[in-house]
């Protein structure tokens, strides 16, 4: 397990989530890219000398990143392999009940119900799921047929957990952009408000947002309690797990299969930055006090890629680790 930590300092003076008509930013990346679009062709007619010494630092720096890529993926496979290990040794005794009550939410949108069963069934599979498990289902107002398919899943496993929410993100919501970030911000108040009220701590939650198509072995929570049980401040703490793109890789193509490997890999090196910087992809945790801190996510354009800029907001909102 890796970990992000944030020591509380002061909130930002000016909202992340200010509303920009015309940013001169957004045009960085376009223009880069056309401009390095244009020097390919462009730099051997008009300098040769530049374009030779840049293709040769560019290639050297290449070389050395992927050398550098190939030892944290290393690093962090090494680290990974003695988890599994050392959960199987836990497995011939008895699996240590969590400290904390873990809530994983589900946004969802459009997906078959015989998807969001496997994924729920596999959480729910857990040893500790009745004692110790929240399971938030994410729904949307804009999926035709939501209520019966929230209200059917709710049925089928409501019993397997400690609590059962389903939740509904209303359409329509001015200066809202439609997506997860909107959505999991939405099921994360909801579910905080239903929590509180029946006793629950804010700073005893641990908030996991999952894919819809995600499996969730019982390694992680192991681990994931662990590691916080090892953190000097697990209530503000970002942890971020490895991604294994393995669910259907056989029934895709060959080349979205390869992409997925290649993306899986970069992540998993990443988790073993010595920098710090730790980018969470898709599935992440973190305390359910800290995203409250924060005001969740924000919920506008820029938060596509939610899991990167809920990583940005804290790290801007807190002392940097950087």
């Amino acid at each position: 397990m890796y970990v992000a930590t944030f020591s509380f300092l002061r909130p930002l003076h000016h909202s992340l989530k200010t509303q920009y008509h015309i940013d001169i930013f957004d045009l960085v990346v376009p223009l880069a890219s056309l401009c390095s679009l244009a020097a390919v062709f462009l730099g051997p007619l008009y300098f040769p000398r530049i374009y030779v010494s840049f293709l040769i630092f560019y290639i050297s720096s290449f070389i050395i990143l992927s050398v550098n890529h190939s030892l944290k993926f290393r690093k962090t496979i090494k680290n990974l392999k003695g988890n599994i290990s050392a959960t199987n040794d836990m497995e011939t005794n008895a699996l240590l009940k969590p400290a904390y009550t873990h809530v994983f939410v589900i946004p969802n949108y459009g997906e078959p119900l015989s998807l969001l069963q496997n994924t729920i069934e596999k959480i729910a599979s857990h040893t500790f799921a009745k004692e110790c498990y929240v399971l938030v289902l994410a729904m949307e107002e804009t999926e035709v047929g939501h209520s019966m398919k929230g209200a059917s899943l709710e049925s089928e496993f409501r019993h397997r957990f400690k609590e059962f929410i389903v939740t509904v993100h209303p359409a329509g919501v001015p200066g809202e952009s439609p997506g997860k970030a909107s959505n999991v911000g939405y099921a994360a108040r909801t579910a905080a408000s239903a929590l509180v009220s029946k006793g629950y701590s804010m700073k005893q939650m641990i908030l996991t947002v999952s894919d819809a198509d995600a499996l969730f072995p019982e390694l992680y929570i192991q681990s994931l309690e662990k590691t916080i049980a090892e953190t000097e401040d697990p209530c503000n703490t970002m942890y971020a797990p490895p991604i294994f793109f393995s669910r259907n890789h056989l029934n895709v193509p060959a080349s979205v299969r390869i992409t997925d490997l290649i993306w899986s890999i970069m992540m998993m090196q990443n988790l073993s930055n010595q920098r710090g910087v730790i980018f969470p992809c898709s599935n992440y945790s973190l305390g359910y006090s800290l995203a409250e801190k924060v005001g969740y996510w924000d919920t506008d354009s820029r938060a596509i890629g939610e899991d990167v800029q809920m990583y940005v907001i804290l790290s801007l909102t807190f002392s940097s680790f950087f």
